[in-house]
């Protein structure tokens, strides 16, 4: 039940997350800023307040007997995203909704990777960790295809022509996914207990999903939304590179011994 709940829950915030700019075709006198200014007055007070009423006992004894920090945290934090999706809109009138849209969403990607890591010093953990490591190659694999090897051209191949950018890619996969799997295997998840071969598979299959999900999204930003395909591999890597230590955690390295496919 509590699972169709979130569900439910997860619905409507997006249907209410898609109806976002709906009113604002009515209202075509009013500047982007008050539009603004008076949906989030909605959104982020109104709103959240009658909901912590609606299913908080007693809001007002939670909220003063929070942590200082705590709540200074939400407010500032909060006042921070309030301004970034000021500045993103005012973004979207001046370079226009795909340009625009396709930057803000960039940014974000990276800055909410690196900076969340950067306050809980653990961004050397990109440079001195398996994981982080074999990012760093694909990048660099990557950016020296793109840039040396294929010259930012096109590459035929038989009777297929390759853009520089998804040449790039698959160059970047062939030495990526060799090493992913043995420094996978052998450090990340050493504690698993299932058969190579069935690792293997299982990891095979989760990187063709991830080189699938890669080259679509690749092909978006790039060839749709015109971003420099490099920053583009940036933040295709960054919305991959989640599902792909969940998949491998849960699925091809599953580490429960009571798994059919363990060995004994």
């Amino acid at each position: 039940m509590e699972q169709l709940l979130g569900i439910i829950l997860h619905s409507i915030g997006g249907f209410s997350s898609a109806s976002f700019y709906v009113p604002s075709h009515k209202l075509k006198k009013w500047a982007w800023e008050t539009y603004w200014i008076t949906l989030g007055f909605v959104a982020w007070i109104i709103m959240p307040t009658i909901g912590g009423l609606l299913t908080t006992p007693d809001l007002g004894s939670v909220m003063s007997s929070s942590p200082r920090s705590a709540l200074l945290g939400a407010y500032g934090y909060g006042v921070l995203w309030g301004f970034g999706g000021l500045m993103a809109g005012l973004g979207l009138r001046y370079l226009g909704l795909a340009l625009g849209q396709s930057i803000c969403l960039g940014v974000c990607a990276i800055v909410g990777t690196v900076v969340p890591a950067v306050i809980d010093h653990k961004i050397g953990m990109l440079f001195h960790t398996v994981p982080g490591l074999i990012v760093l190659l694909g990048f660099l694999v990557y950016f020296l295809s793109f840039k040396f090897l294929f010259l930012e051209k096109e590459f035929h191949f038989g009777f297929y022509a390759f853009k520089g950018h998804i040449a790039a890619l698959f160059v970047s996969f062939l030495v990526t996914f060799p090493v992913g799997f043995f420094m996978s295997k052998y450090v990340v998840f050493s504690d698993s207990k299932m058969k190579g071969r069935i690792q293997l598979f299982r990891y095979f299959m989760i990187c063709m999903f991830n080189l699938a999900l890669n080259y679509l999204l690749l092909k978006i930003f790039v060839e749709n939304l015109n971003i420099y395909p490099v920053l583009s591999q940036v933040i295709t890597t960054c919305i991959v590179v989640v599902f792909s230590y969940i998949a491998q955690r849960n699925f091809s390295f599953k580490a429960s011994e009571d798994d059919p496919e363990a060995t004994d």
